[in-house]
């Protein structure tokens, strides 16, 4: 049987200094740093290349939207890398990362109104098209009687509202981390799993939101607009940046993953976690590239809808979005 006082270091979670990181684990770290290092240069290869095309040919409405969205794989992947190299950086960067993922939901809410030539413009478009709150994960509750809505300005400042408060709730409850963190990381680690339930509640909720956003534009907007393919891919990014911990924190509780104090399990499950994000971003980004980088239809195939107003439909003055 260990010493106690080893059994307790192992269950840490504290990190070690990047020196005794370095020191202990270096046949690890060096390879996963090469690799990482060689993966994060192709993800900033492709953005730079994403982005030429952006700026080039969207129109100015969705641009800036567009290009946010794009950025935070390149973003996501220099901040897993730092927490790779710097393990003690692990819940600051983590709090970044889920900063940025969070809004990008946000940005691709307001793309997704850009797409429609702005709140207005849609209004007029929209017609008899219904607002559908029966969409998941509403959808799976029992006995569920959900109303429709008509695409007026108060549905659509809901919808806002539904995907706004993602980022500014993921921000408060990562903020209240890092301040516990500073006083003592016992009392983050403590109260961690508390507050979980809230985080993933309020994801859950602003991904309703723009699940029932885009099944209202879906009959407004041409398919090769891809609006749902937008969604999963950030969709991807959250499972890689919160459901995959978890399941990589499994081999710590099953004593899977070696113990050298000050070595840990929970030191080993960062560095896999981070090596792997580091990678996925790359991955997800070339094929972010792929869907953004393409020159979508003319507005001809945005469909006005039965008893819609207006005599221009959203976009009509550049073709071309990002």
């Amino acid at each position: 049987m260990e010493p106690p006082n080893q059994l307790n270091s192992c269950s840490s979670s504290s990190m070690p200094s990047v020196q005794d990181y370095f020191n202990g684990a270096s046949i690890y770290v060096i390879p996963l740093a090469a690799v990482g290092a060689a993966f994060l240069m192709f993800s900033l290869l492709v953005f730079a290349n994403t982005l030429r095309f952006i700026l080039r040919r969207s129109c100015s409405k969705a641009k800036t939207f567009t290009t946010f969205i794009t950025a935070i794989y390149p973003v996501i992947g220099f901040l897993s890398y730092c927490s790779l190299l710097v393990p003690r950086s692990s819940l600051l960067c983590e709090a970044l990362s889920q900063g940025f993922i969070t809004a990008a939901l946000y940005q691709l809410f307001c793309l997704l109104m850009a797409y429609g030539g702005g709140h207005a413009s849609l209004i007029e478009t929209a017609g008899s098209v219904r607002i559908d709150l029966k969409e998941p994960p509403c959808c799976c509750w029992p006995c569920c009687a959900l109303p429709t809505f008509a695409v007026q300005k108060k549905a659509i400042d809901w919808l806002q509202c539904l995907v706004l408060q993602v980022p500014l709730v993921q921000g408060l409850v990562y903020f209240v981390f890092l301040l516990m963190w500073a006083e003592n990381p016992r009392l983050y680690e403590a109260n961690y799993w508390y507050l979980q339930p809230v985080l993933i509640i309020s994801i859950l909720t602003g991904i309703w939101g723009l699940t029932i956003t885009i099944k209202a534009l879906s009959s407004l907007l041409d398919p090769e607009f891809r609006l749902r393919t937008k969604l999963n891919i950030l969709q991807g990014v959250l499972l890689f940046s919160k459901l995959q911990p978890l399941l990589i924190k499994v081999f710590v509780w099953t004593n899977l993953l070696p113990c050298n104090p000050p070595l840990t399990p929970q030191l080993y499950a960062n560095m896999i976690q981070s090596a792997l994000l580091t990678m996925e971003m790359a991955l997800l980004g070339l094929l972010v590239r792929r869907i953004y980088r393409r020159q979508l239809p003319e507005v001809s195939s945005l469909k006005r809808e039965p008893g819609a107003n207006g005599p221009k439909l959203a976009g009509e003055d550049n073709p071309s979005y990002g």
